[in-house]
């Protein structure tokens, strides 16, 4: 198994749930989702994070929508009986994606009384139900795509935004070969120059860790300092 995982670009730890570890009750973490949701927009980050998109969706390809692959499982529950508790860290990736296409919708619109609507997708091997019915009620809302399928590839034109994190190398390896997209927002990546699809590629859309793709500019979640893909 180990070898064909190797050979295989985009392989998925799928795991298998029970139908009732797939949804737990939606109102038992409520309270902390709100928590959540209130100290992300007071926090420091966001603030950057939403400054910083509508200042370069100025200059930056129309995005009409977002996909995030591999964001995290929301809410997790060891067993049916198991109190289910709130990852915060995978909701805050989420919660980003709704800044960032609320920043850009604000940006991008002719009429800043009426920002554009940018749609927003999720595809993760290991979303429950219960994820689905939190990312649904998130503002902008997230609608997640099939895992069994290469739908969320699919999404992928000029005009879409694609965030990654822990799926990150073969993700954007074909994100930029099917496209390439507005941008990608991902941890600090290089790649071999001398590998076919960057040396194949015309030289204004090569890059190698600090290049420009589709002319926009956006910031390594692994470094403070800017960093284009």
């Amino acid at each position: 198994m180990l070898r064909l995982q190797c050979r295989c670009l985009f392989y998925f730890d799928v795991r298998f749930y029970t139908g009732d570890i797939l949804r737990c009750s939606l109102k038992a973490i409520t309270p902390s989702i709100e928590e959540s949701i209130k100290a992300w927009n007071d926090s420091e980050v966001q603030g950057h994070l939403e400054n910083w998109f509508q200042q370069s969706g100025k200059r930056s390809p129309e995005v009409t929508k977002i996909v995030c692959f591999g964001a995290g499982n929301i809410v997790s529950q060891q067993s049916p009986k198991a109190k289910p508790k709130l990852r915060q860290r995978a909701l805050m990736q989420h919660l980003a994606a709704c800044t960032i296409a609320t920043a850009l919708g604000k940006a991008q619109a002719s009429n800043h009384q009426n920002p554009n609507k940018i749609k927003i997708y999720a595809q993760d091997p290991e979303y429950t139900l219960t994820c689905d019915e939190v990312l649904a009620h998130l503002d902008p809302p997230i609608e997640v795509v099939d895992l069994t399928t290469v739908d969320g590839m699919k999404l992928i034109d000029r005009n879409t935004f694609v965030l990654t994190d822990y799926s990150c190398s073969p993700i954007v390896e074909a994100a930029i070969d099917l496209a390439p997209p507005a941008g990608i927002l991902g941890p600090e990546m290089t790649v071999n120059p001398e590998s076919v699809w960057v040396r194949d590629r015309p030289a204004e859309e090569n890059w190698s860790g600090d290049a420009t793709l589709g002319g926009l500019l956006i910031e390594s979640s692994s470094t403070a300092e800017p960093a284009t893909y």
